[in-house]
Formats: structure tokens, C-alpha cells, sequence
């Protein structure tokens, strides 16, 4: 055992690396805490670093799930029909939601990359909602990928006849 007290340094680095470890548990980390420990000379957190580490040799826990990242950005009408066929083609799920100047918010829902769901503050659901949003200007949009929970859907046509009616409507 040690005579002299670890120093700061070696103290710090311990801390911070026990406080990642705390956050993503590792076997190979935790050996290297244990290590640490045993040159502070702590024996018990050494053997309580070590079992963590054997424990986890043994049952390695699973690759974390990483959460589906939102994006967002201007919203025109050209981009508002390219990124619905992005999305449908790419079997996404979630909410698409769109603010525009004056308080216009309309929100289109996706199931795997369907159109299921429109709902705006200024005009009836379903598709005079999906319509609202082709003609909103100087608009910002945001995805929130996620499993979509609808009550009723408003949208009955085919999300490949909604696009062409969409785009139909942004060109005329």
C-alpha cells in the first residue's frame, strides 16, 4: 500500500473515468479503473472496479439503441413535396410539423412512410389541411421521427396520389 496520498491528477481522472463509465459501461474501462484504484492504493474500489469488469466480460450488456435524430429547416412549397417523397420513399414514421408568419401550424403525420394524418390551425384535417401546407411561404419545418399514434386517420387517398396531387398543386 501507498504511503503518500494519490495525487489530484490521478483523483481526477479516476472521477471522470468512473463518471463515463456510470454513463456507458465498459469491461476494458473498468479494468483501467480498477488499475487505478490499486495505485491510489483504494483496494476496495480496485476489487469493486474488477468485479464490474469480470460481470460485464461476462454479460456483455447490448449496443445501446441510438434515438432517431429529428431535422428541421426552411420550408417552401418545392421543398415541402420533395421532402414528403424523401420520406415516403425512405419509410419513415413521425410528424412532420410546419410553422409559418401568422401563427399557421400544420401538422402531417407518416406510418412508414404513408401519409396518414394532416391536421392544421387554420382549415379542416385531412386534405385541405396536406393542401395548406403546399401553399405556405417563408415556412420552417421540423421531423420527429417516431411511431405515430392517430386516433383516426384523416387521410384516405394513396400517399403516392397525394404526392402527384401536391406537386400538381405547387406547379399550378
Amino acid at each position: 500500500m501507498a504511503d503518500a496520498s494519490p495525487s489530484l491528477e490521478l483523483l481526477c481522472e479516476l472521477s471522470e473515468l468512473e463518471r463515463l463509465l456510470a454513463a456507458r459501461p465498459d469491461a476494458q474501462g473498468y479494468r483501467k479503473l480498477a488499475a487505478g484504484y490499486a495505485q491510489a492504493g483504494w483496494p476496495k474500489e480496485a476489487a469493486r472496479a474488477d468485479i464490474k469488469a469480470k460481470a460485464l466480460l461476462a454479460n456483455p450488456l447490448p449496443e445501446p439503441v441510438r434515438p432517431a435524430q429529428s431535422f428541421s429547416g426552411a420550408c417552401n412549397p418545392g421543398v415541402l413535396v420533395e421532402l414528403l417523397r424523401a420520406l415516403h420513399e425512405t419509410g419513415k414514421s413521425g410528424q412532420l410539423e410546419l410553422t409559418a408568419p401568422g401563427g399557421i401550424h400544420v401538422s402531417l403525420a407518416l406510418d412508414s412512410g404513408q401519409l396518414v394524418d394532416a391536421q392544421s390551425s387554420d382549415t379542416t384535417a385531412g386534405e385541405p389541411s396536406l393542401f395548406r401546407a403546399v401553399v405556405l411561404r417563408a415556412a420552417r419545418y421540423v421531423f420527429l421521427p417516431g411511431v405515430v399514434r392517430v386516433a383516426q386517420p384523416s387521410l384516405q387517398a394513396s400517399t403516392p396520389d397525394l404526392l402527384a396531387a401536391l406537386a400538381a398543386r405547387r406547379l399550378g
